[in-house]
């Protein structure tokens, strides 16, 4: 059974896990890399308020300021480093890896038809 797996990354034990089932081949994984919406600020304050509150807006909003970081740019950072383990991990076991910035995007799709997979 050919496979194909979607993701954003952190997906290294699944990986291993596929790659020891005698009758499955991993045809390619695809990292989209395009992880966080483009919003105007006033989008993000308006989603914020509604999600968090105003206080925690405040905090948020006078982090970024101020040069502090926040939860979102650490969660972004951290979405970046399992992108690159899984990069160097897939490549280390000869597992084709293409990173797409859209999985809906037409090259994505093309990339995805390429690899024939059964699931």
């Amino acid at each position: 059974m050919k496979i194909a797996i979607l993701t954003h990354g952190g997906v290294n034990r699944l990986l291993e896990l596929l790659s020891t089932v005698e009758n499955v081949e991993i045809v390619g994984v695809f990292v989209e890399t395009k992880t966080e919406p483009q919003r105007t600020f006033k989008q993000k304050f308006e989603r914020s308020v509604r999600y968090d509150g105003y206080w925690a807006t405040m905090k948020k909003f006078s982090a970024k300021l101020f040069g502090g970081e926040t939860v979102g740019a650490e969660e972004s950072k951290t979405v970046r480093e399992k992108q690159n383990e899984l990069e160097v991990f897939a490549t280390e076991r000869n597992i084709p890896i293409h990173k797409v910035e859209n999985y809906h995007s037409e090259d994505a799709i093309k990339l995805l038809k390429k690899a024939n997979a059964d699931l």
